[in-house]
């Protein structure tokens, strides 16, 4: 298993998802 590559595919996944979920709080909070 090559940790460093799944590490780094996690970290991407949730750096995604968080600028999505604010990406959406701050569309809706202007909206």
């Amino acid at each position: 298993m090559n940790w460093g590559l799944i590490y780094k595919n996690v970290l991407r996944f949730i750096l995604e998802l968080s600028l999505k979920i604010i990406c959406d709080s701050v569309l809706t909070f202007f909206s």
